[in-house]
This record gives C-alpha cells, structure tokens and sequence, in this order.
C-alpha cells in the first residue's frame, strides 16, 4: 500500500478492541499502535507481540514482549526513553512546537497529525502535504509517520515527501 514505509494502524478499547483480528486481517508487515487509555492490554497470540506498540510504560513493553511504546503528546514530559533501550518508540506531534518536544524527548518516530480531513473527532484541522513537507524538512535525520484521512486517493499526495511510514485507524 504505501511503497517501501512502514504501514502502522492505530487501535484503541473503543474502536478496534480486537487486536488479534486487526493483525490477522492487516497485511504481514503491519506494525499495531495500540492507544489503550491505562486499559490493560489484552492476551495476544505468541507471534503477533512483536508487532504491537502499546501507550504503556517500558517495563510493561518489556514484561509483555511487545516491539515498543506509543506515547500520546501530553504524556511526553512524563516518560523517560533511557529505560525504553531496546524498543521501538513512538509519540504523536500536532504542530511545530510538539515535534520539537517529541524529538528533545528521544521520540525515534514521531507521528504528525491530522495531514488530511479524517473521520475522527480528535483530528482537528488537517495540515495538508504541502505543510507536512515543510515540517519534516525542518528535521532532516528525524523519523515521521503521516496520520490522518490516508486513503488510496489522499496517499498519492504523499509522494516525494521523505516519510517513514503512514498510520490511521481505518484506510477509508
């Protein structure tokens, strides 16, 4: 679906529960953000572990095998990454002022949002490509993982714009 990135979907309690159906019906390299809101996470087959980030502190990453960490913005000045060695971090970014903080952080991959018009009520105003560019160039080493309104349609206009991968809780 998206060339050579990386494809994440995000799931939470409320609207996609089930992460071993998300995994079985995702294509193979599909990496899983799950946002569980202090939810505990729930059993999950043996395999598909090493493909769930989770918004849970390292130690329970660790404790549950999972491949990282998902952390919501607000949570950033709370987390201390030195103990995440070893796991695959994520953080969610909104403007220019909130990369910045993802990456002082030690964020690996930072997710901006919304960049297109999305279905869902936390998206807020999308920046569109063109201000998706301009924000990524600014960091030229940095990781970023587009989220918000991606569809075969809105995809095309991504092309060309130096992204890790892109993300969103459905691909309508």
């Amino acid at each position: 679906m998206f060339g050579n990135g990386q494809v994440f979907v995000l799931s939470d309690p409320i609207r996609n529960p089930n992460l071993n159906e998300i995994i079985t019906n995702s294509p193979k390299d599909t990496l899983i953000i799950y946002r569980n809101y202090g939810a505990p996470i729930p059993k999950l087959k043996k395999q598909s572990k090493k493909q769930i980030l989770a918004s849970v502190s390292p130690k329970q990453a660790f404790k549950h095998k999972l491949l990282g960490i998902h952390i919501p913005n607000k949570s950033l000045k709370h987390h201390h990454l030195s103990k995440a060695k070893g796991l695959m971090t994520t953080g969610s970014a909104h403007n220019l002022r909130e990369i910045t903080r993802a990456i002082n952080c030690g964020i690996e991959n930072v997710i901006i949002s919304a960049i297109f018009q999305s279905k869902s009520k936390s998206a807020g105003n999308p920046k569109g490509n063109i201000k998706l560019a301009q924000l990524i160039r600014l960091f030229p080493k940095q990781k970023f993982i587009a989220l918000g309104g991606i569809n075969h349609k809105s995809l095309k206009r991504l092309r060309g714009i130096k992204l890790k991968g892109i993300a969103g809780v459905s691909f309508n």
